[in-house]
């Protein structure tokens, strides 16, 4: 007789990694020990998933496409960490729960660190099969590995321009982390004894990967998904869904997710936009409709200090408020007074401009005038309010103007 009670619910489930973000997140500071027992978030230039048997996965991050060749040695690097948490096996045994074990090895110094995280478990699950009983475990252990090594590609950090330094930083190929989510810890010692699989893995991911990335894995981040027991079906109807069901996905920015139903995707990649806003404006006491159009660069560049992403963004724009004025004979006429305008942008949320009238009609403006202004963005951007002082007739005289554009 068979009793599964808690068991068929168990299983029906999806086991889950501990202390894995599988969520697209604002992610955490990391704290000084963190960053000793992992790379910086943004260090990560590909992130590659490689499902295993059993559910269990392995998570590659790496800062150049290079590094696969340092992982066909990965079984060294496993026999090393075996042995180095051999003398607390017993511990980690007897903790219940599942565990998450860190493992830094810094080739460089050279020095090895290691950390144990504990969780315990969400209640015994017991199953009782032909009177034998069982507990079993529902959690996934977690092995975080995190190698500093030798530059594999050579340069100069110090010399060239700023940009090439901070491109230099992040993606001249020093560090990579692998994290393991397994049914247990133990089961590195099956993928040590056989590691053809995660060999052919390495080679097809490394393959694989787009020539912009390896011309500069820093601008051009890639991730994959390597699943070769993913169950193929031929009832997708369209592209979405069948990449979602194939067995190996490249994509083009790094992936926050692997679940197809919340796929995130963030990329370093500077963006070229056209613009094109529409609104009004107060000057003075005066209403006055309002459109502009122009073209934007938005760039990301990263701080080599503190480690933060810069947004930048620089705009080159035309823009006009359109007067009425009556006309002796009682028709209207419509005065266009066309500035052309400079953006920088330092954050989403704000920017700074100047603008010179080279167009004018009417009388509201005289001479050599040009305007200061600030973009303050609201409802991500849907909603524009700027406040500005436009001086005019040769800076004889100073107009404060507000303007609302909406897109």
């Amino acid at each position: 007789m068979i009793l599964i009670a808690a068991c068929t619910m168990v299983a029906a489930q999806t086991t889950k990694a501990q202390e894995w973000p599988d969520e697209k997140k604002e992610r955490p500071a990391q704290t000084p020990t963190e960053k000793s027992f992992s790379m910086p978030y943004d260090w990560v230039n590909i992130r590659d998933y490689i499902y295993l048997l059993g559910k269990a996965k392995l998570i590659v991050e790496l800062n150049h496409p290079e590094q696969y060749d340092e992982l066909m040695h990965v079984d060294t690097l496993l026999r090393s960490f075996m042995q180095e948490i051999a003398f607390y096996r017993d511990s980690l045994q007897s903790a219940g729960g599942s565990v998450r074990i860190d493992y830094a090895v810094d080739e460089v110094a050279p020095q090895r660190k290691l950390r144990f995280k504990k969780h315990p478990a969400d209640g015994d699950i017991f199953m009782n099969q032909d009177g034998e009983k069982a507990r079993l475990k529902v959690d996934q252990d977690t092995v975080h590995i995190y190698v500093r090594h030798s530059p594999l590609i050579p340069g100069d950090p110090v010399k060239g321009p700023f940009n090439h330094r901070v491109e230099y930083r992040y993606s001249h190929a020093e560090f990579y982390q692998l994290t393991f989510c397994l049914n247990s810890y133990t089961d590195l010692a099956a993928l040590i004894a056989d590691n053809r699989f995660l060999l052919h893995a390495f080679d097809t991911l490394k393959g694989t990967i787009r020539k912009g990335t390896r011309n500069n894995a820093f601008k051009a981040p890639s991730s994959a998904i390597y699943d070769r027991w993913r169950e193929q079906t031929s009832t997708a109807r369209d592209a979405f869904t069948r990449g979602t069901q194939a067995r190996f996905n490249r994509y083009s920015g790094l992936l926050v997710s692997e679940s197809p139903n919340k796929l995130g995707i963030e990329g370093r990649s500077d963006i070229f936009t056209i613009t094109a806003n529409v609104g009004a404006g107060v000057l003075r006491n005066t209403w006055a409709p309002y459109a502009e159009v122009g073209m934007s660069l938005i760039t990301r560049r990263k701080n080599p200090w503190s480690g933060d992403f810069a947004h930048r963004g620089y705009s080159l724009i035309a823009s006009s408020w359109f007067f009425f004025e009556r006309q002796p004979s009682r028709d209207y006429r419509t005065y266009n007074n066309w500035f052309v305008n400079f953006d920088f942008e330092a954050s989403k949320k704000e920017s700074v401009g100047v603008g010179y009238l080279f167009s004018g009609a009417g009388q509201y403006f005289k001479g050599t005038t040009i305007r200061t202004y600030t973009n303050i963005h609201l409802l991500k951007r849907g909603l524009t309010i700027c406040p500005e002082l436009i001086f005019t007739d040769d800076f004889r005289q100073v107009i404060p103007a507000i303007t609302i554009k909406a897109f």
